[in-house]
């Protein structure tokens, strides 16, 4: 069997990260609500995920273009797993 290309490589990092954002975000409501969130915390916690992109999209776009998007990448992904590791 030949080995994935590099873009292949790439789609299935993203893909696979994706997948476990957004199975984050619904685990994170279900373990809210049943520690009693109310629904306006429910709220906050939702939009929570795109607070944090909202302010750091410009600063980070400068970074990769300066360094390079594979460092950007690498530390992203390994931040989600922590993050991820951490709420489960």
């Amino acid at each position: 069997m030949a080995r994935p290309s590099a873009l292949q490589r790439l789609l299935i990092v993203t893909v696979l990260f994706a997948a476990t954002f957004a199975a984050l975000r619904v685990v994170l409501t279900y373990r809210a609500l049943e520690l009693g969130a109310s629904a306006a915390q429910i709220g906050i916690l939702a939009a929570a995920f795109s607070f944090l992109p909202m302010f750091v999209a410009v600063s980070s776009g400068r970074v990769i273009d300066r360094r390079g998007a594979r460092g950007m990448l690498v530390l992203g992904l390994s931040l989600t797993v922590v993050a991820t590791a951490g709420a489960v």
